[in-house]
């Protein structure tokens, strides 16, 4: 079965390209009202002091955050016990680790390793779970990911670490038609036992219906009740749809009059506001208003807007002088806007469009100008600015942000930029060497 034939990869891009589509065309509110705060910071002893950020090709760099500085650097193959698993040297296609889950509370580290360095005539690979043990990384434990899959593996701890949820998904034919095999399979947490493992066939055919089931993404997050908020989508805790959030059913007719200075002109006159989703964190969801999806179409300013699933409340926009660049899997610098994970504020990367190295002339990218914003969304206000020095450039994003809210880590190639976001001290840059990518990590766990 080479890819089902011509037709079953032709219907697979079109997958692609309409879910980016999909994910341009959304968004949702802004935060209730509350005090205004020095950042989205939690005061105590038990701050985040470390992180550790694994990169595609399963390099990792564990870094102080406190007195900014690397603490070790290395590859998750390299301590002894995992020696059975480590792969020969040379090329690898897509990402040697999918993903990475910390267990704080055992200080355990879940990792999504590949058990082969190259795909198959399928374009498939298969994977294995791993437990390593923190800080020194020697495994634990292992579990085998039967099937080979597409596009990775995302792993997600249940909110009490209680289990673990494996979501992937692969195209293939049954019953004479083609579509896609959403799969979530749990295990118990910390031995990997196997707990349960639901299936679901998405048929190609009825893109625009509601489909009932989508593979988790790195967007998904927990909210009250055992649900996920995952990009759009509000599903339950095997990756069921329950609702799709349309942002403009959800949005208030007064908000859409006051944003009435972004509305664009679609191919027939008509006014629009173009909203796209952008993250989501704190059982909410942002959404950018105005965002900017190509140079062509880029005045400045925007608004951010969020929508609270738990309450069920729409906030009131923030708007913003700056571009906003909406989430876009295709693109990996975006989106240029996040939420802290409580959910009360919004982190802005500011960036203009500029030459692309090495393309066509008149090829264009966004391009990391430097100062970063931070929004309060229960007041509308801009709590203060960062500035990273130097600027971070055309293939940068920001890699996480810790639990607490204390620090934001962004990275490009060569540099990861330690961010403060209580404005306690400047941001700081460390320089990772040794082969280590920070745009290309795969995740980051704070400590």
């Amino acid at each position: 079965m080479r890819r089902l034939s011509r037709k079953g990869s032709t219907m697979k891009s079109q997958r692609t390209i309409l879910l980016s589509l999909l994910l341009l065309a959304l968004v949702v509110a802004i935060r209730p009202a509350g005090a205004a705060s020095r950042g989205p910071t939690t005061a105590g002893p038990n701050k985040t002091s470390e992180a550790l950020l694994v990169d595609c090709a399963g390099r990792f760099v564990r870094i102080s955050t406190r007195a900014p500085r690397i603490l070790a650097q290395g590859s998750l193959w390299d301590h002894p016990s995992m020696a059975a698993f480590r792969l020969p040297a040379g090329p690898f296609d897509g990402c040697l680790v999918a993903d990475v889950q910390l267990d704080p509370r055992r200080s355990l580290l879940f990792a999504a390793v590949a058990k082969e360095k190259r795909e198959d005539a399928d374009e498939r690979r298969s994977f294995r779970i791993v437990v390593l043990r923190l800080p020194d990384l020697r495994r634990v434990q292992s579990r085998e990911i039967e099937r080979s899959t597409e596009e990775g593996l995302r792993l997600l701890l249940t909110p009490e670490s209680h289990e673990l949820l494996a979501s992937y998904d692969r195209y293939e034919e049954r019953g004479g038609e083609e579509g896609w095999l959403n799969v979530t399979e749990r295990f118990s947490v910390p031995d990997l036992a196997p707990a349960g493992v639901r299936e679901d066939f998405r048929k190609a055919a009825g893109e625009d219906a509601l489909p009932p089931s989508v593979a988790l993404s790195k967007l998904a997050t927990w909210t009250a009740g055992g649900r996920l908020l995952d990009r759009n989508w509000l599903l339950d805790e095997n990756g069921r749809v329950l609702q799709r959030l349309d942002p403009y059913a959800l949005l208030p007719a007064a908000a859409q009059s006051d944003l009435k200075s972004l509305e664009r002109r679609g191919a027939t006159g008509q006014p629009y506001l173009a909203i796209a989703f952008a993250d989501s964190a704190g059982q909410r969801a942002l959404f950018a208003i105005g965002h900017d999806g190509a140079q062509a179409e880029t005045p400045r300013g925007a608004a951010l807007w969020v929508y609270d699933v738990g309450s069920g409340a729409s906030l009131r926009p923030v708007a913003t002088p700056e571009r906003v660049a909406a989430y876009d899997p295709t693109q990996r610098e975006t989106p240029t806007v996040h939420l802290s994970p409580d959910g009360n504020f919004v982190l802005l990367e500011r960036f203009e469009w500029r030459q692309a190295a090495g393309d066509e002339p008149g090829s264009v990218a966004r391009f990391k100008t430097g100062p970063v914003d931070l929004y309060d969304l229960a007041t509308g206000a801009l709590v203060r600015t960062f500035t990273l020095a130097p600027a971070p450039g055309l293939s940068s994003r920001l890699l996480g942000i810790s639990p607490d809210g204390s620090v934001a880590l962004f990275g490009n190639a060569e540099r990861l930029y330690l961010v403060p976001l209580d404005g306690s001290r400047a941001p700081s840059v460390l320089t990772t060497g040794s082969g280590f990518d920070p745009f290309w990590s795969v995740g980051v766990v704070f400590r």
